[in-house]
């Protein structure tokens, strides 16, 4: 009983805490009148500069696909299932994004996504040609 009023009071103190605004809010109501007629002098400059070029979805992605292959290699050896198809796909798609990633930021990511797909992939034509050979 003590924990179910305790969670009651822990409830009902968040609720009350999450309604009231965090800044203060007025209102002020006031007109101005412009003197200007040109419109072109009421619009404000934008003064965020917009980035084109320098993201680092690439390096982001070739790591996320090269520890997806890992993640596969894993899955392969303790499953004992044929998911090194899914790590020589992923290990390919690490680097490819690695090479496009090392122009852009983040390139710690994009550099370690390449050398691991690079090593996933190499692993992955070991494996085939041994299974290829010794079939």
């Amino acid at each position: 009983m003590k924990k179910l009023l305790l969670i009651l009071f822990t409830l009902s103190c968040l609720i009350n805490t999450a309604t009231f605004a965090a800044f203060p809010v007025t209102e002020h109501s006031s007109t101005e009148t412009l003197s200007t007629p040109n419109h072109l002098d009421l619009i404000e400059p934008n003064l965020e500069v917009p980035i084109y070029g320098d993201s680092p979805v690439f390096g982001i992605s070739s790591f996320i696909f090269s520890l997806l292959g890992l993640v596969s290699w894993a899955l392969t050896i303790v499953v004992e299932t044929e998911l090194f198809w899914f790590s020589l796909l992923f290990g390919i798609a690490a680097v490819v994004l690695g090479a496009i990633g090392f122009s852009r930021s983040l390139k710690g990511l994009a550099i370690t996504g390449f050398i691991i797909g690079i090593i996933e992939t190499a692993f992955c034509i070991i494996v085939l040609t041994a299974i290829g050979m010794y079939g």
